[in-house]
């Protein structure tokens, strides 16, 4: 795995809950098994032997953005968990700019919905947004 796939996957499984501990745990089991470039979308697809004993469902974390060097605009990762296992990991760019095949990680940071409904960053993680089941 490229160390900004690590790096984002880490963020997103920072928390004080049961399913991201045992889903950190299982981070260090991950291989890589493919993936797929479409410029301004990389999906990785990932494969662990263990599985994941908080949760054997399906879902989604999305609550984070990240920012890469060499791009003017920020990059939305999704964390897939598909059958209690972290299966892929989608990039897309938030203005269809072409994402570098390892790029460098300038920032991390969380996002939630305010009052208003618009996307704002905040530094208090909201897990009812952050995780998703589907």
């Amino acid at each position: 795995m490229y160390t900004y796939e690590t790096e984002i996957i880490e963020f997103a499984l920072e928390g004080n809950i049961p399913l991201l501990s045992s889903l950190r745990e299982q981070l260090k089991t991950v291989s890589v098994t493919g993936r797929l470039n479409l410029g301004s979308i990389i999906r990785t697809e990932l494969k662990s032997e263990q599985s994941c004993s908080a949760d054997n469902g399906l879902g989604v974390i999305s609550d984070l953005f990240v920012e890469f060097e060499t791009l003017n605009s920020p990059v939305a990762p999704t964390i897939e968990i598909v059958n209690g296992q972290l299966a892929r990991l989608v990039l897309v760019s938030c203005a269809d700019e072409v994402i570098p095949e390892t790029p460098k990680i300038k920032r991390l940071y969380y996002v939630t919905y305010d009052v208003s409904g618009e996307l704002i960053e905040t530094n208090q993680r909201n897990m009812k947004y952050a995780i998703r089941q589907t």
